[in-house]
């Protein structure tokens, strides 16, 4: 019988500072969406504008998420989660300050971007702490909060927005962003750089077409419910050819942004689909419920 490794104590303390970036970056997945109405009537904006400030941040958690292990390995995982860490923070702030609503969605996008380089950049720092025979317990365990964040996320904005306003959805990531960041940085390993090799640039640039293009034609569609309005048409007709040139290009590059082969594996392509489908339900009934 094989005995299981002891994880020493010190891994268990990291997991929980780790864990602490990725409940504050999945509960701001749905704590928002109790107050869009709210705030869409505090800064007069439609309804169709101001799903953009939860869609706006999603997109771009998206967006960052295939680049995260390029950079990790540019500049190392434990500062690039001290530097997410930071740039959340530092964005929640600006959201809370934010004048209109356009400036609104420009903030949620950035804090995106940095919400979508936290969570995997603190796994990966986990993962290289604990190593191959712990690392299936610790990040199994230390997942569990981040699982349920959004979940909790809807009670927690309703609480914020009961009494005090919107910006308290923003603001209340401030100190808890500050709290981690001081803790994060006697505590988290920042390791060494390896080789980083080059990034896809193509690819990039392509998904960065692809998703909001394709968002804002779905988004269009469910208010016309139909696909060929003239709002719809259009970004619909500049989506899918950049999504066809990514999936060659992913298909055919030595080193692509994101490796659609691991497709092949029908174990990995049941649990994407399956992720997939939990993802739009879960999140789908959390912008529709508190509406």
């Amino acid at each position: 019988m094989t005995r299981t490794e002891a994880i020493p104590a010190a891994v268990w303390r990291l997991a929980v500072v780790l864990a602490f970036g990725g409940v504050m970056a999945g509960l701001d997945t749905s704590v928002v969406n109790v107050g869009l109405d709210v705030t869409g009537r505090d800064l007069d904006a439609s309804l169709a504008s101001v799903q953009w400030v939860q869609s706006g941040y999603l997109l771009a958690l998206a967006a960052a998420l295939p680049v995260c292990g390029w950079i990790s390995r540019r500049v190392g995982a434990g500062r690039l989660w001290l530097w997410s860490l930071a740039a959340f923070t530092g964005t929640s702030a600006l959201c809370a300050l934010a004048p209109g609503i356009g400036w609104l969605i420009a903030f949620r996008v950035l804090q995106g971007v940095a919400g979508g380089l936290l969570v995997p950049s603190g796994m990966t720092v986990l993962g290289q702490a604990a190593g191959p025979g712990r690392m299936g317990r610790v990040v199994a365990t230390t997942s569990v909060p981040a699982i349920l964040a959004p979940a909790v996320g809807p009670v927690v904005g309703a609480l914020l927005i009961s009494e005090p306003s919107w910006h308290w959805l923003f603001l209340v990531n401030v100190p808890a962003g500050v709290l981690g960041l001081v803790v994060g940085l006697r505590t988290v390993p920042r390791g060494g750089t390896t080789g980083a090799g080059r990034l896809d640039g193509p690819g990039l640039a392509l998904v960065a077409v692809v998703l909001p293009l394709l968002t804002y034609a779905i988004t269009e569609a469910a208010a016309s419910r139909t696909l060929l309005a003239p709002s719809v048409a259009p970004p619909l007709a500049g989506g899918v050819p950049p999504l066809l040139a990514f999936v060659r290009r992913s298909l055919r590059s030595a080193a692509p942004l994101l490796d659609l082969r691991l497709f092949r594996n029908r174990g990995y392509a049941a649990a994407s689909f399956e992720v997939l489908f939990n993802g739009a339900a879960l999140f789908g009934g959390l912008i529709v419920m508190p509406l």
